[in-house]
């Protein structure tokens, strides 16, 4: 199994969903809030990319720019063998961009959940994805 996450990290405007019960919804912050947030954020992104190579036994490259283009980046194997892999596939695959974040919205439920019109309470995934299998 092979899934590649690619994210390109930069400031636009935004719909206003919110992560969690009570909390603020997303939108800029300062630039010192902004640097923290970021590198939090990127490790934790780092470490689920982590425990899903090793829990679900898949092979991941996680592409990251940040605002000033710098590069960062994690892959659970060689990153240059993982993307000739990705640059070779031809099958169908499901992939992600923001548009399709921002259509998920709050819905009813329990605890309010996270749904996109029709479909279950499911949460959605906050980047480009490629799943392969």
């Amino acid at each position: 199994m092979l899934i590649i996450i690619s994210v390109l990290v930069k400031c636009l405007p935004r719909a206003e969903p919110k992560i969690g019960i009570g909390t603020n919804p997303l939108g800029r912050v300062s630039v010192r809030k902004r640097e923290v947030t970021f590198t939090k954020r990127k490790f934790g992104l780092m470490k689920k990319a982590y425990e899903l190579s090793v829990l679900c036994d898949c092979e991941i490259a996680l592409i990251i720019f940040n605002h000033s283009n710098k590069l960062f980046q994690y892959a659970s194997t060689d990153m240059d063998k993982v993307l000739l892999k990705y640059t070779e596939y031809n099958e169908p695959h499901e992939s992600r961009t923001n548009a399709d974040i921002i259509e998920v919205r709050p819905g009813p439920g329990p605890g309010g959940g996270w749904g996109r019109e029709g479909d279950a309470q499911t949460p959605g995934a906050g980047l480009i994805l490629g799943l392969f299998g």
